[in-house]
């Protein structure tokens, strides 16, 4: 298997996300999981009902470094098909 440059792979990833709808709808619910996830940990955390913009932003933020660590430790990516 050849390999891909970042752009390339990145293309193919962006490809298969409006190609394939299952696909899609993965990629949607690891991200939506991630989020929500980390919502509910804030809110136990810190004992807050209700969450201002500031607490969803930060929020986002742990949201999103949880969907890339989990992309990333998850990928399958060993040289082999």
């Amino acid at each position: 298997m050849a390999k891909l440059t970042t752009k390339e792979a990145m293309c193919q990833i962006a490809n298969e996300l409006h190609n394939d709808e299952s696909y899609r709808q993965g990629w949607k619910a690891n991200i939506t999981m991630s989020f929500y996830d980390k919502a509910l940990d804030y809110r136990n955390k810190t004992g807050r009902k209700y969450l201002s913009n500031v607490d969803i932003h930060r929020i986002a933020n742990d949201a999103a470094d949880a969907f890339i660590s989990h992309l990333i430790t998850n990928n399958n990516c060993n040289g082999t098909e």
